[in-house]
């Protein structure tokens, strides 16, 4: 699943020439022909990608509030280790929210070509040669983030609320 350019060498240069990371991993190969029905079989592999990253933030917003109830007089459990699973949290709930984005090849992409109807999801595969460009465009414009803020802000208050640490 590593790219060596999208996962090491592109992350390492945007870190150190912007004040944000880029990267990307190679995609997850799947057999088309394990699908039945296809649609819906793919519709639920484009789903297992965001939806391993919200159960990831189940699992950080589990561990911030066994360290937030954690009393440890020797200060191995502290502020460190709750930003950690804060960061978890927060990580999680961004790449969930980026790979529901309707834009091919992220998995939103092709969810929204899963459901369409096969003449519409034929011309919306299309545009999957303009995906990482239009990703980019909207990551170097701030765009992205005027979309995704609220919704990240809104999750990751909503995780500490139902686990009683807002």
């Amino acid at each position: 699943h590593i790219d060596p350019l999208g996962t090491v060498v592109i992350p390492i240069v945007t870190l150190a020439l912007s004040p944000f990371m880029f990267g990307w991993a190679k995609p997850v190969p799947v057999n088309f022909n394990n699908l039945t029905p296809p649609r819906p079989g793919m519709f639920w592999v484009a789903a297992a990608g965001p939806g391993s990253n919200l159960a990831q933030v189940v699992v950080w917003a589990l561990v911030a509030l066994v360290l937030a109830q954690t009393v440890d007089a020797k200060g191995l459990v502290g502020p460190f280790w709750l930003s950690v699973a804060d960061a978890g949290i927060r990580v999680n709930i961004m790449f969930a929210l980026l790979n529901l984005l309707p834009i091919l090849p992220l998995d939103g992409g092709r969810m929204v070509t899963s459901v369409l109807p096969p003449r519409l999801a034929m011309a919306y595969q299309g545009t999957e040669r303009f995906g990482m460009i239009i990703l980019l465009v909207l990551l170097f414009t701030g765009a992205i983030g005027w979309v995704l803020s609220p919704l990240l802000s809104g999750m990751y208050f909503l995780t500490l609320r139902l686990i009683g640490l807002s």
